[in-house]
């Protein structure tokens, strides 16, 4: 308990590393048409059968997402940009003026956590409010924020290209119809 007193993050901290090694191997193997990961930091060098996981669309979905937002994180580490706030800059660059609420909904952000995401980019000095009517605010990128945005597409536009070589030719627009089908329901 005494441990746990001296450094009350320590319980955490273990449970963020122990993530992270688990990221940090390799995706799996196929055994018996079957995807195995290896275990967690349990000190267990036996692999975990994911079950019927691997036929689940969400879950593949979830564990792609995760390591497109790692490399994210990863490439715009220096501009210290998670990917909500990219998408946001991104979409304000394209649509200067725009309303807080509109950005929120074309990113599928709720609104009250939206609210927090501008109040962090505005603190930063990469965006500014601007009164449009009594009720809203005006959404646009100042120049520091469009030079960062600028750095940071950049960079992300070098790993788009390594995921063109992992999907091969044509994949990158097959992917995407096969997304867009998903999102419109037709699946």
């Amino acid at each position: 308990m005494a441990g746990t007193m001296a450094n009350p993050g320590a319980p955490r901290a273990q449970k963020i590393a122990s993530k992270r090694a688990v990221k940090a191997q390799p995706t799996g193997k196929r055994q018996g048409g079957r995807k195995i990961l290896p275990a967690a930091s349990s000190g267990d060098e036996q692999p975990l059968d994911l079950g019927r996981l691997v036929s689940h669309a969400g879950y593949r979905l979830r564990r792609a997402q995760i390591s497109v937002f790692d490399d994210f994180i990863r490439t715009a580490q220096g501009a210290q940009l998670r990917p909500a706030q990219f998408s946001t800059l991104v979409v304000i660059d394209a649509n200067p003026g725009s309303k807080q609420a509109d950005v929120a909904h074309a990113l599928g952000i709720k609104s009250t956590n939206f609210v927090a995401l501008a109040n962090e980019l505005e603190r930063r000095g990469l965006i500014e409010r601007r009164a449009s009517d009594r009720r809203s605010h005006a959404l646009h990128l100042t120049e520091k924020g469009k030079v960062t945005l600028e750095a940071v597409i950049k960079l992300q536009d070098a790993v788009e290209m390594k995921y063109d070589a992992v999907l091969g030719k044509g994949g990158r627009e097959k992917l995407f119809a096969m997304l867009d089908k998903l999102c419109d329901g037709k699946a």
